[in-house]
């Protein structure tokens, strides 16, 4: 059966709508061009894709896309992910590379100019003033001594530890300011305010969304949600009996191991407990593309608009949009 037969075939039995539509989009650096390519075409097809998510969840880069679709604004995400801005935030001059040790030693870039993007971007406009729920995380490497509970094993001890922003109740802190602390990845941007960039703990949002609305009383079977992965990169250790490595071979893959490895056990996580209502879209890369590399805007920019969809877009039809057609017109085999 084609897919625009199934479309007009559809049962209206399948029409009781769950109650939260979640977007999670994953960090990735200049990897997220691929996720607004992605989402550029889904909303053609699903033209009230927004409107109806009720939940966006973002890490790092991601959680800037999150805050410009929070308020449906995909002309402030184009401009954000301009081949322009992706290359002033990730440029360096010769001295800078000279006085930082090319990264050896200080962080490879500095946040000026990402900091300014940002603010263009956002302005002074807080959390609690998006129009839609938000959730962004992020580490805090400094921590907090626990003071509260004598009785928990860590009472009296400082330790660094997650810290996740959202807007279910009142947050006056700035987009600007959590987005910062959202996206300082190390070895790349320096700590802000004491944070460091959310993919170190969850560059894939996905878990820590459904278990805020769990904690707001939302029952499992009434969430949907749509991970966005920032592209698939082939990372692998070629097959031997051990892989008897130090620090000297595992340095240069340990930020990717670290932010990209958990992202796939959320998603084994995130379909255990959600089922066929979870849908990850994360398209495989030709080649690696680290977090900094400008000089793949193209080619991600192509990507988004080659890879395909129709896992996804079935998806959104059979658990977004039971009671809307896509607007699209295709004959492909399913």
């Amino acid at each position: 059966m084609s897919f625009q037969a199934y479309v007009e075939s559809k049962d209206d039995k399948e029409l009781e709508l769950p109650s939260e539509f979640v977007i999670a989009l994953d960090g990735g650096g200049v990897r997220c061009v691929l996720q607004l390519g992605i989402l550029e075409r889904l909303v053609k097809i699903f033209p009230q894709l927004l409107q109806r998510t009720t939940l966006l969840a973002g890490t790092s880069a991601g959680s800037f896309l999150a805050c410009t679709l929070a308020q449906e604004r995909f002309d402030l995400a184009e401009q954000l992910f301009s081949k322009d801005n992706v290359q002033a935030i990730f440029s360096r001059t010769w001295t800078e590379c000279f006085s930082h040790g090319w990264g050896l030693w200080r962080p490879k870039y500095e946040p000026d100019e990402l900091q300014r993007i940002l603010t263009e971007a956002f302005g002074d406009k807080t959390l609690s003033s998006m129009p839609k729920r938000l959730l962004v995380t992020s580490f805090d490497v400094v921590g907090q001594r626990n003071s509260e509970d004598p009785k928990h094993h860590n009472y009296g001890v400082q330790h660094w530890s997650p810290k996740i922003y959202d807007n279910f109740t009142e947050c006056s802190e700035t987009i600007v300011e959590i987005t910062l602390r959202s996206s300082a990845a190390p070895c790349y941007f320096p700590s802000h305010a004491q944070y460091v960039d959310g993919g170190v703990v969850a560059n894939n949002p996905s878990a820590h969304a459904i278990s805020r609305l769990v904690q707001e009383g939302v029952p499992l079977n009434q969430i949907t949600l749509l991970s966005l992965g920032s592209g698939n990169n082939p990372f692998h250790v070629e097959a031997t009996p051990n892989v008897d490595w130090g620090y000297a071979q595992w340095a240069p893959l340990l930020l990717n191991l670290v932010m990209d490895a958990p992202s796939e056990g959320v998603v084994v996580m995130s379909k255990q407990l959600l089922g066929e209502r979870f849908h990850r879209c994360n398209p495989i890369l030709p080649q690696a593309v680290e977090l900094d590399d400008g000089a793949a805007f193209d080619q991600l920019q192509a990507l988004a608009a080659q890879c395909d969809l129709l896992p996804t877009i079935d998806f959104l039809y059979h658990h977004f949009f039971p009671d809307i057609p896509p607007m699209i017109s295709v004959d492909v085999e399913l």
